[in-house]
């Protein structure tokens, strides 16, 4: 559906005469054999038969003057309130309470009282070429108004000639884009480039969105009237910005942001970069009197013999607008490939810090609050980059899942939340804040780490529980670390690398969706016709075991006959010594895991959870994460690793496919006598001692984990963490 920007003013008065609003739809519907009621058909039959070109002034023809009654004083004021829709806007953020193009185009002939949460009024045009730029600051309306005999205020002028480029310019329709007609260049006035874009930098108003500083929401409307000697009363301020100013090159004057609580927790915030990426941060502290860093792995997963990051800082000055702003160096001393966290150590001695007199304590440092319930619904904003321009922009939403689990091929993501906030490039990192606004200081509540594979305007957060274990567990071990190598900076720098620990239970898998299970044709059912006769929905679907790893071919090894090949790394998987296995290797039928029973570490009690994606079921991810060590000693000096763990058993409940039925079965897993113990060699030589139930060392160096960050990290991943 389009709009129609129908008026047609009398010259000599300079008043409408005609449009939407004074057609008779009935008489002209009864004329033409018209069997639509819908006043859209009707008018585009109209619209078609006059032959209305956009490029000149619509006039319409003697004889369908007769469609029209007196057009009343109430149509024009309504006309000069509104001016007209459209939908070439350049945002891709929608306010959820806006009416959607369809439905404002099909009312586009009754007036309506919208509110400003209903429609836009506020225009954002923006085009630039070789010449120079075009924008609503620039327009010439004197010319475009005496070219198309149109006389209404500015912003129904501008409306008109929106919509009148939108048709001519070619651009594609509901693209959210505008073009320029090259014969509508001319209604541009001529302006320094450079001046006309400082103008634009500084005042130009664009967006009707709260989480944007320079919005139409934003603006002190009472001293914009003051400053520019506006002459309208206070109360019709905004409504003469809307009408006019915003059209002006005015001075405009924000409002400066007053919640003490979110000023301080800025401050806490930062942009961490490196030669190759940038990203988001914030400053942390876990009580013990020193200042960390909590950023994303990604930034330097190319380049992992960087021992050290910056980070840059702001504040705002209570005396002034100038921001007061440093840039610090901290030494990287945990990361932790598979959640993408990286923690990094501020020490006023690193050279950079002594040369440049780095002092970081103006800057408030962030907690994280481990026991915040968050529910759906709850509104939360975001601080990190927007791209490389802004380090400390707010971006405000809503939680959509308090407890996402991830794609249907992706059990192994770290406990986490979904929220309705599009965020940019750049923003990996950022921590994500709910304020109560009791005016008490903001902790942390999530860590920012993906964006939505099938909505982009939907982003990823850890949860705060499981962020808080990885960051303090990487702060413990490096100190730990730090005693067993002293000066040994190579084998430090390796076991920094090692993150926290995870489960690993070897497997390929997938969450199971029984949908239509009478259909053949879908690709799970032409591969194991026997789930059709599975009645369970949900549960994780074990499709295959983890042997090895081909250091040639860069691929896992999931068949017995590939492990003879040479370069083949083997995998002791905990799981390869159990019923289980053994029931799959009947008859390579999948594995049904619907429950599994353990002491959960970060929650802190022993439960039962069932896995799945459907109600009442959890992420695998959920006992990946809360199934911890028991135990944790001191490794033999000849293994590589400083840390030997011990891990309770634990109790898997699944279905197995015996050759004619499925069954159920539950079995204990574990233990920490030897024959739950794995030794690895990597290709140094050095040897690894670990428990089956962690992901082997030796492969850490071989792998990109699974997350196709906010950044620019397109490469192919392998999953070895399934």
């Amino acid at each position: 559906m389009k709009f129609y920007n129908f008026i047609q003013y009398d010259c000599c008065t300079m008043k409408p005469i005609y449009c939407l609003f004074n057609f008779n739809y009935t008489k002209y519907a009864l004329d033409y054999h018209i069997p639509s009621t819908s006043k859209y058909v009707i008018f585009t039959d109209f619209w078609d038969r006059v032959g209305f070109d956009y490029s000149k002034p619509y006039i319409v023809p003697e004889e369908y003057t007769q469609y029209f009654t007196p057009i009343t004083i109430v149509m024009i004021q309504y006309l000069q309130t509104n001016g007209f829709f459209h939908n070439g806007y350049l945002w891709r953020v929608v306010p959820q309470s806006y009416l959607s193009y369809d439905v404002l185009a099909e009312q586009q002939f009754e007036m309506i009282p919208y509110t400003q949460s209903q429609v836009r009024r506020l225009q954002d045009y923006f085009y630039e070429d070789a010449e120079r730029v075009y924008s609503k600051y620039n327009f010439d309306f004197g010319l475009y108004q005496g070219d198309f005999l149109f006389f209404g205020n500015h912003l129904l002028t501008f409306t008109d000639f929106i919509i009148r480029n939108l048709a001519l310019s070619g651009v594609i329709n509901d693209s959210q884009t505008y073009g320029l007609y090259e014969g509508f260049k001319k209604y541009f006035k001529i302006q320094d480039k450079d001046s006309l874009l400082t103008y634009m930098n500084n005042y130009g108003v664009d967006s009707v969105l709260n989480n944007v500083y320079k919005s139409e929401n934003n603006i002190d409307y009472q001293e914009y009237i003051i400053i520019n000697n506006i002459p309208v009363e206070p109360q019709f301020a905004k409504e003469q910005y809307i009408r006019t100013g915003q059209f002006d090159q005015n001075i405009i004057p924000f409002i400066q942001q007053t919640n003490p609580a979110i000023n301080i927790a800025k401050q806490g915030c930062c942009a961490v970069a490196t030669d190759k990426a940038y990203g988001s941060g914030f400053l942390y502290t876990n009580g013990d009197g020193r200042v960390y860093l909590v950023s994303a792995y990604h930034l330097i997963q190319d380049n992992e013999d960087q021992f050290y990051i910056y980070a840059s800082l702001q504040k705002l000055n209570a005396n002034s607008s100038i921001p007061v702003s440093t840039t610090a160096q901290f030494r990287i001393i945990g990361i932790d490939r598979r959640s993408d966290i990286m923690v990094s150590l501020y020490e006023p001695d690193l050279p950079f810090n002594v040369s440049n007199k780095i002092d970081i304590t103006p800057y408030q440092p962030l907690t994280i609050n481990k026991d915040y319930a968050l529910q759906n619904g709850d509104e939360i904003f975001v601080v990190g980059n927007v791209g490389n321009d802004d380090i400390t922009s707010i971006y405000s939403g809503l939680v959509m899942n308090n407890d996402y689990a991830g794609p249907v091929d992706e059990s192994a993501r770290p406990p986490s939340f979904l929220l309705q906030c599009y965020l940019t490039p750049g923003s990996s990192g950022s921590p994500v804040f709910f304020n109560d606004n009791s005016g008490a200081p903001l902790k942390v509540i999530g860590f920012v780490v993906d964006k939505l594979r099938a909505s982009p305007q939907a982003s990823i957060s850890i949860q705060a529980n499981v962020l808080a274990y990885i960051v303090n567990q990487m702060i413990e071990n490096y100190y730990y670390y730090l005693l067993r190598f002293g000066t040994d900076e190579v084998s430090l720098n390796n076991a920094i690398k090692f993150g926290v620990a995870v489960a690993f239970l070897g497997i390929n898998d997938d969450y199971y969706y029984r949908l239509y299970p009478t259909n053949g044709d879908l690709e799970i059912y032409k591969k194991y016709p026997e789930l059709k006769n599975l009645n369970y929905t949900g549960g994780l679907l074990i499709k295959e075991f983890k042997l090895a790893f081909d250091f040639i071919e860069n691929k896992i090894i999931t068949t017995a006959k590939d492990l003879n090949k040479h370069n083949i790394f083997k995998i002791e998987g905990v799981l390869l010594n159990t019923e289980l296995y053994k029931r799959y290797l009947e008859n390579f039928s999948p594995i049904l895991v619907t429950d599994i029973s353990y002491y959960d570490s970060i929650q802190d009690n022993y439960k039962k959870i069932y896995i799945g994606k459907f109600s009442n079921q959890q992420p695998l991810a959920t006992f990946l994460y809360g199934f911890q060590p028991i135990a944790s000693y001191p490794n033999d000096p000849i293994y590589y690793n400083p840390i030997r763990y011990e891990y309770a058993p634990i109790t898997i409940g699944y279905y197995w496919f015996n050759g004619s039925v499925w069954n159920y079965a539950e079995e204990d897993i574990g233990g920490n006598t030897p024959e739950w113990y794995a030794q690895y060699t990597d290709l140094n030589g050095n040897l690894f001692y670990q428990h089956k139930f962690e992901f082997p060392y030796t492969l850490y160096d071989f792998i990109k984990f699974f997350m196709p960050h906010l950044g620019d990290m397109g490469k192919e991943t392998i999953n070895l963490y399934g």
